[in-house]
């Protein structure tokens, strides 16, 4: 018989198992037979596991219960062979159910540092987590209302996606580092709310009582996708980025540090006094006009509407131009003088390959660098 060898990955049905090569270290097996494979066959050195299965348990084929202990990454899709009895292994870091249809996962090990749930909509229960972890996402998993089985102490990146009308959440990690939630309508914040301390992602989705139900803690908010047109900026944030987003920003937070725009009709208010940083992508902007002297960096993308400015800053010291039509009608820029500007423009069009990158100089006449390394 055939044996496959890979020094990395090797992908084969269940009941090519006894012929995978010792050197094989991430497997993906697919069902092929009736009869349970015996993934006690796998050698020691498969640490990543990917089995896609949609056999269901019969009489004479009890739930599978067993996978190799010294598995650390494993990823199950569909399933419905393993059985809520299943035996994680024990120094499994890294564990990903898609479309599962188990209704309880336990025994997950204290190891486990990352966690993807996509699609297992029957999954009602899940037993306690380790209290820190890497990360915890979850998607469309419908029947899981309890969130208390979520890391006690912390986790960098907490992941929610459903799309139920209302999402309430009983529990969160004392210490969030990124907390994400998409397509949730609705969302409801429980009384004892962690610290976020690196930022908040809604995207579709709001707090029940609008950005007003915001954790405090939150510095850095990420909206898109949302109507924030009878919506108050809060005062706390230090950062805030808006995608595609409907909004009147007739006064901004006084304390506002970066501010970034991404294809956003929008009027652009005073800006705070203290704003360091400000990104305009596809924003419908003529004039810039009123911007702080603290502003230090500028990038503009995609501006083709821009024919104006007044008052630009005398400390900005990083500008960028990016993805202008043609640079004959950008407005010139004659305070650009410092050799410390990163100033580029990407031009395309006929006369350059497109993706091309330029240099523009203070009198915003456009000349290829001898070598380019910065990134668009």
């Amino acid at each position: 018989m055939k044996r496959y060898y890979s020094p990395c990955f090797v992908r084969l049905p269940a009941s090519f198992l006894p012929t995978i090569s010792p050197a094989a270290v991430s497997v993906h097996v697919t069902r092929d037979t009736r009869a349970h494979p015996d993934y006690r066959t796998l050698p020691r050195p498969v640490r990543k596991l990917i089995i896609e299965d949609e056999h269901y348990p019969a009489e004479d084929n009890p739930p599978i219960v067993y996978l190799p202990d010294w598995v650390d990454s494993l990823t199950l899709m569909y399933a419905p062979a393993f059985g809520p009895e299943l035996l994680f292994p024990s120094c499994l870091q890294d564990l990903s159910l898609e479309s599962c249809e188990l209704t309880e996962l336990v025994g997950l090990p204290p190891s486990l540092q990352r966690l993807w749930l996509e699609g297992c909509e029957e999954l009602v229960t899940i037993r306690a987590l380790p209290p820190i972890m890497n990360m915890v996402s979850i998607t469309d998993c419908l029947a899981l209302k309890d969130y208390s089985f979520l890391p006690r102490e912390r986790v960098e990146r907490l992941s929610i996606s459903t799309q139920a009308e209302d999402l309430v959440l009983n529990f969160l990690p004392r210490e969030v580092g990124a907390l994400v939630f998409s397509n949730c309508r609705t969302i409801s914040f429980p009384p004892v709310v962690s610290s976020v301390t690196g930022y908040l992602r809604l995207v579709d989705s709001l707090p029940l009582c609008g950005l007003a139900g915001l954790p405090l803690s939150v510095r850095d908010l990420r909206l898109q996708g949302l109507d924030l047109e009878n919506e108050q900026i809060p005062g706390f944030l230090r950062h805030m980025t808006l995608t595609e987003c409907e909004l009147n920003l007739t006064q901004l937070p006084a304390k506002l540090e970066s501010l970034t725009l991404k294809r956003v009709g929008v009027r652009l208010a005073q800006l705070p006094a203290k704003l360091e940083s400000l990104t305009l992508k596809r924003v419908g902007v003529s004039r810039l006009v009123g911007l702080p002297e603290s502003l230090v960096s500028l990038q503009l993308i995609d501006l083709g509407g821009l024919v104006s400015y007044e008052g630009m800053p005398l400390g900005l010291t990083h500008i960028k131009v990016s993805e202008i039509t043609d640079p004959e009608d950008f407005p010139r820029l004659p305070f650009l003088e410092s050799a410390e500007l990163d100033y580029v423009m990407t031009k395309d069009g006929t006369e350059y390959t497109s993706g091309e990158q330029y240099i523009v100089d203070s009198k915003c006449r456009a000349k290829r660098p001898p070598t380019v390394s910065e990134d668009r």
